[in-house]
């Protein structure tokens, strides 16, 4: 009652904010021209020229500050430089960011992301659960991880911020948060086009215009994006690819030789559209719309183990370095109950938000921003990679999600810059599914024969308010001071139904109807000082705190499986330092940091104490244990002579468990999921004066230590990503007035064959494991026009 009450009083506040705007307007436009302000965040370049003044303006912390005045270890690329690297994806950003780790999901999250900061992240992309970092967009919270590797449409900067932000960000993001800023409308009318071709037939278009439709006053900025990509990964049939043996796969199609599907495709439409009103001087209201219709062919995968007792001595994998599977989707096949699953993962979902930014006075302004999201995720993947059925699953994801956010900033003379506000988030969450798990105790899959329908509602709220201040000490020494309270719940239902009607298989009956409820509460803190030693250096220290949410496992196969875990919570140390040195050509950001890292959400997937008989299907969320991590991180932008511009990357972190649940069965030597100890990354390029114009060609190097994907690690190591080392060119000409640019570019130049993830279920039920395969080398080609 208290939650709902808060919720309200705060949609009231946005509402009657908004009404006084608007009365407000008029008088407002009579006042004095405002005092001077910090430059704008990030670039507004439509020419997308390369960035020579190496300032990327940030607001990490409530206001616009230069990247090297920001005490805190973040990572900014501004859309320029994100087109010069060929990056496409928050994922491509990443990759040159240190302790970063985003990989495709590889547990039947579909078309989502595993993302990683610091090696604290959410290893499961299931909605129901909570991600360890948060993903805002125009500071709007996206509170899943489906559909979460956004394409950079129209992009002015991408922020990530590395640590626990849970007193800055919109809501507890522990790991740290990454932040895509659109470019807003301004009043000069003009645009650009850009068309591309390349490798498996990609053909895309992309787009915006910026249009004053009254003078200062109303802007109007649109963007929109369409690719097409074919699969690179080939779904063959085994039995003609091995003629004279079984199994055939009965009624599938051939489109060419073996052939009968692709996986890795895409098809992709976007549009957003961004109304700025300036209704005065001090009074600005933003409306932004956006659709995404992200149509994709089933995750690239490879079966890398099988146990022979189910493939019946069949060999299903496919050679080591071919991109090439035998997945065919089909549960029970050879019998009269065959069906077959579309190989595809689908995510549709649209949002409308609003930020009122309404400055009082010189030194008092208030912010609002209020968004509602809407999207359905179609999720199929055939978990054993043959013409058997040992696991196939489906599921969709419909998620409604409302976020308000209210913010009050000010000034206290030179002394004190303070912000407080509230923090609302409501979801609404139908987890929809079809699980058909066979097992693999006997040949052609058996044993197990567990078969059902889930519907499962899941209903998820937050209330928070936070304070941020920063006093200003001296003109160069500053403390900073954040506090966040937080009060959250969500309900759960369980409900299972039979594939074929009535009642649902004993083993999960009696979870049909069960209802469950999580609540907690939690405060959280930021302490830091800072210290600027001259123009060109800063040095800072903090100590911060964080947490993730607890629940109810949302992926019981049986009732006993249905048990509650704690609050993830860490608290940070850390110290670091940025530098401006030879006359600003070399730039420098460093940090060292040590977590203590609390009731670890990990997902298991053997919990034989939870189940009913030995060797039960299990995907349990659970507190792992506790543990410590510590490590080191930094960048560096070089530019030594006109033209030429060297960045760089490095992080090292090392985690060890000091304790863990033993029944979970965690060794204490294990290593945490999606964590590479060691992390490298560059870039290189020339703009040279050529054509009447220039000619930049660029090179850029990503390196990452092997990883486990799996929490519960297997004698073999097989739930265990390889290092990799992947190379990424580009060679682009401008015109001297940039209205015309093209390029050429080819990612992973090498043809390195890796996989970016695995599904690592090599025990019982399943005893199968499967890879999730890299994309391989790729050509493209781009044309630009800026108008």
């Amino acid at each position: 009652m208290m939650r709902s009450l808060m919720a309200r009083r705060l949609l009231c506040s946005a509402s009657v904010t908004t009404l006084l705007a608007f009365a407000a307007a008029p008088a407002l436009a009579q006042d004095q021209a405002k005092a001077q302000q910090a430059a704008p965040a990030g670039t507004q370049n439509d020419a997308s020229g390369p960035d020579t003044s190496q300032d990327i303006v940030v607001t990490a912390q409530f206001r616009s500050e230069r990247l090297q005045d920001t005490p805190l270890a973040i990572s900014a690329v501004n859309g320029s430089l994100a087109a010069a690297r060929s990056q496409v994806s928050i994922a491509d950003i990443a990759k040159t960011a240190p302790s970063v780790n985003i990989e495709p999901s590889a547990n039947g999250g579909g078309p989502s992301s595993t993302i990683f900061i610091r090696g604290i992240g959410q290893s499961d992309s299931i909605p129901a659960v909570e991600p360890g970092v948060g993903v805002y967009i125009d500071d709007v919270y996206y509170g899943i991880l489906t559909g979460s590797n956004f394409d950079l449409l129209d992009i002015d900067r991408v922020e990530i911020l590395r640590g626990p932000q849970g007193t800055l960000s919109g809501k507890n993001s522990e790991g740290g948060s990454i932040k895509l800023y659109n470019r807003q409308p301004t009043n000069d009318p003009g645009g650009y086009a850009e068309f591309t071709y390349g490798s498996f037939n990609r053909s895309q278009a992309r787009g915006a215009v910026n249009i004053p439709i009254v003078d200062d006053k109303i802007l109007l900025r649109v963007g929109g994006v369409y690719r097409h990509v074919r699969g690179f990964l080939d779904r063959l049939d085994y039995g003609c690819v091995n003629p004279g043996t079984v199994p055939q796969v009965s009624g599938s199609s051939r489109n060419d030789g073996c052939r009968i599907g692709r996986e890795g495709g895409q098809d992709l439409a976007a549009i957003r559209a961004t109304l700025r009103l300036n209704l005065s001087e001090r009074l600005h209201d933003t409306i932004s719309f956006d659709r995404i219709s992200d149509h994709q062919e089933s995750t690239p995968s490879k079966l890398i183990y099988s146990l022979p007792l189910w493939t019946g001595g069949l060999d299903f994998t496919t050679p080591a370095k071919s991109y090439s599977n035998y997945s065919t989707f089909t549960g029970q096949p050879f019998t009269a109950n065959q069906y077959t699953q579309p190989a595809r993962n689908d995510v549709d979902q649209w949002g409308i938000s609003n930020v009122l930014d309404w400055e009082l006075s010189d030194n008092l302004s208030i912010k609002s921003i209020t968004a509602y999201r809407k999207s359905n995720t179609v999720a199929n993947q055939d978990g054993d990679a043959s013409p058997y059925n040992v696991f196939l699953q489906n599921f969709e994801f419909n998620n409604k999600q409302f976020t308000q956010e209210l913010r009050l900033s000010g000034s206290l003379s030179s002394v004190l810059d303070w912000t407080v506000g509230g923090f609302y988030y409501h979801s609404d969450l139908l987890n929809k599914g079809y699980i058909d798990i066979a097992g693999g105790l006997a040949p052609g899959g058996g044993g197990v024969n567990l078969a059902f329908i889930t519907r499962d509602p899941i209903k998820s709220e937050s209330t928070s308010g936070f304070a941020h201040g920063v006093v200003h000490i001296t003109d160069k020494l500053n403390v900073t001071g954040g506090l966040r309270y937080t009060d959250e719940s969500k309900d759960y239902t369980f409900v299972r139904l039979s594939p074929t009607g009535g009642t649902a298989d004993f083993r999960v009956a009696g979870l049909n109807g069960t209802s469950s409820r999580y609540s907690g509460s939690r405060w959280d803190y930021r302490v830091a000082v800072d210290y600027r030693w001259s123009p060109s250096l800063m040095t800072y220290a903090q100590v911060a705190t964080g947490f993730k949410g607890g629940g109810i496992n949302p992926r019981p196969y049986f009732p006993t499986q249905a048990v509650p875990f704690k609050p993830e919570k860490v608290i940070s140390y850390e110290a670091g330092t940025k530098a401006d040195l030879f006359d600003r050509k070399v730039r420098l950001s460093a940090d060292a940091f040590y977590t203590d890292f609390s009731d670890i959400q990990l997902t298991v997937t053997q919990c034989d104490s939870l189940s009913p008989f030995p060797g039960a299907p299990c995907t349990q969320t659970t507190n792992a244990g506790n543990a410590k991590l510590w490590g080191a991180e930094i960048e560096g932008d070089i530019r030594p002579v006109g033209g030429l511009s060297i960045n760089f990357a490095a992080s090292l972190i090392d985690f060890k468990y000091k304790s863990v649940n033993p029944l979970t069965g965690i060794p204490l030597d294990a290593d945490n999921p999606f964590l590479s100890k060691t992390k490298l990354s560059g870039g290189i390029q020339y703009e040279i004066p050529l054509f009447g114009g220039t000619v930049t060609p660029r090179l850029d190097v990503d390196y990452r230590s092997g990883f486990a994907t799996e929490a519960l690690p297997t004698l073999t190591d097989i739930g265990r990503v390889s290092p990799r080392t992947l190379l990424n060119a580009r060679l682009t000409y401008r015109s001297e007035d940039r209205s015309w640019e093209l390029s050429g570019g080819v990612t992973n130049l090498t043809d390195k064959f890796y996989y970016a993830s695995r599904f690592d279920r090599s025990g019982p039920p399943f005893f199968t494991a499967l890879g999730i395969v890299g994309r391989p080398r790729e050509w493209s080609v781009s044309v630009k026009r800026n108008f």
